[in-house]
């Protein structure tokens, strides 16, 4: 056995962002050069439902396709124009229900267009909620 050390000895350091955070892989890519994804905002009927779920999840899921596009797309454009944001400040910003708006920006997250910020902003409740920006990898 040697001891020549291997590259799994070296201590791996986090690179952070300017908000003090470990940047996403999306985010990586961009500073890397890699090119924003294109705007697309369509996700699977089947993705919106598990599995497990009754039929009247994947029959609302099935509904929230035809409409979740152009949801997603005043949540995008809402964030884009604030360029950060909390999910109440979303939904006020869309006219959207809170809950809905919600689930439209995790979609988004998911799709890698919005990225948790480490900040927080007290709702209308007064509870402090996520602060959500677009990636930088997102197109603008």
């Amino acid at each position: 056995m040697t001891s020549q050390p291997t590259l799994f000895d070296q201590p791996i350091e986090p690179r952070y962002d300017s908000f003090g955070r470990v940047p996403t892989r999306h985010e990586l890519q961009a500073w890397q050069g890699v090119q924003p994804m294109p705007l697309d905002l369509t996700i699977a009927p089947t993705r919106l439902a598990r599995t497990d779920q009754p039929d009247t999840a994947h029959k609302a899921a099935q509904e929230s396709s035809r409409r979740g596009p152009s949801q997603r797309m005043r949540v995008w454009e809402a964030l884009k124009h604030l360029g950060d944001a909390t999910d109440y400040e979303l939904a006020q910003a869309t006219g959207i229900l809170r809950s809905s708006a919600a689930k439209r920006r995790q979609e988004l997250q998911d799709l890698g267009y919005v990225v948790e910020t480490p900040f927080r902003r007290p709702t209308d409740t007064g509870t402090l909620a996520v602060v959500w920006r677009p990636s930088l990898l997102a197109p603008r």
